[in-house]
């Protein structure tokens, strides 16, 4: 058995800490004895304000890297993906059409928030598109960059714009993974 003794070091009570310790191991008819022995025990120094900046500052470190790695959960690497697919009325022009394509391209110039903006006309061979023939890619660097995108005025205006020709629309926003 193990004991821990304590010491008066002026302020208070210390236990004294154990540097090594060593198992024996005996057999014995099936069963197993374990003998703890304390061979070296060492005074756990007392706490001054110098001997304590080492161990605050290493606090502060560790709680610093964890606030960090926390808040990097979407770091500068990670990019918020802003997928939208129309699918045009039967009825709409190909003139029409064409309006909407620039100024959707066009809201990049004009909403800082967007980092990237890419887009492109289906061309799958699964004809899984539910009719939708226009896909945009828009990038944005946080969540509050995309909620300052959808609540910016231009982005309103293109809404009006594209609204009376689309027959469907499907938006699915995502952070992007590698």
């Amino acid at each position: 058995m193990a004991e821990v003794l304590l010491e008066d070091f002026g302020e208070c009570m210390m236990p004294l800490y154990a540097t090594r310790l060593e198992k024996s191991f005996l057999s014995c008819g099936g069963s197993c004895l374990v003998i703890v022995r304390l061979l070296t025990s060492v005074p756990k120094p007392k706490l001054t304000d110098e001997n304590m900046k080492t161990p605050a500052l290493f606090l502060a470190l560790v709680l610093g890297v964890t606030f960090l790695a926390s808040a990097a959960e979407h770091s500068s690497k990670s990019k918020l993906r802003h997928v939208v697919a129309f699918k045009f009325k039967e009825g709409a022009s190909g003139e029409k059409i064409k309006e909407v394509e620039d100024a959707f391209r066009n809201l990049k110039k004009k909403i800082k928030e967007i980092q990237d903006y890419e887009w492109g006309t289906n061309v799958s061979k699964e004809s899984r598109n539910k009719g939708c023939t226009h896909g945009f890619i828009l990038t944005f660097r946080s969540e509050k960059d995309r909620d300052a995108y959808i609540d910016h005025p231009a982005h309103k205006e293109f809404g009006k714009l594209v609204g009376p020709v689309l027959d469907d629309v499907f938006v699915i926003d995502f952070w992007a993974q590698e």
